[in-house]
């Protein structure tokens, strides 16, 4: 969908496949990678091709994402964060190859996005206020970057963050339940 004028282009789909959660882009605007799967077998992933919908597969079987929001691609795409069949988020080659392992992330965190210089990820969980680290990839050291909360907490069910890969912008998605209370008096 363009963020201007335009129409809508849908992304072929001659594979079939069920694709799951939310799609992100690769670097050179022609391709995403998502998860999905062919009938009843496991999660896959999967590089895209946008004008064509052909698809390659990557990873082994039972690879997935499960957090809300888009899945985060490093800078030069060539390495992306799923999670391993146990639900570990690992850092994976588009191209192929063993997972790479995130050093120093903490139970709970998820990786939210690259950092714009390759070298680190942007980590934080969904318990509010979310304390959000930069985490290094090298050396697992983490860096408090911000902590980002809602201004009214009220009915707060879940919370979800997304930032820019330079670090300059976020946003916050919170689902609130909101309820009425009543005092009936006087009923027989």
């Amino acid at each position: 969908t363009p963020l201007g004028m335009g129409q809508t282009k849908p992304i072929p789909n001659p594979d079939g496949l069920a694709y799951e959660g939310i799609p992100s882009w690769l670097p050179d605007s022609k391709r995403i990678v998502l998860t999905g799967r062919r009938g009843s077998e496991p999660s896959r992933a999967f590089v895209c091709d946008v004008a064509s919908g052909a698809t390659r597969v990557f990873g082994p079987p039972g690879i997935f994402w499960s957090f809300f929001g888009a899945t985060p691609v490093s800078p030069d795409g060539k390495l992306v964060v799923l999670q391993d069949p146990n639900g570990t988020p690992m850092r994976w080659g588009v191209d192929g190859g063993e997972p790479l392992p995130i050093p120093g992330l903490g139970a709970g965190e998820r990786p939210l996005a690259w950092a714009d210089d390759g070298a680190a990820l942007y980590v934080g969980g969904d318990v509010v206020p979310i304390p959000i680290v930069r985490l290094d990839l090298a050396t697992g050291r983490r860096t408090p970057w911000m902590t980002i909360a809602p201004n009214d907490s009220a009915g707060w069910r879940y919370a979800t963050a997304a930032i820019t890969p330079n670090g300059k912008y976020w946003v916050l998605n919170t689902a609130r339940l909101l309820t009425d209370l009543y005092v009936v008096e006087g009923l027989r």
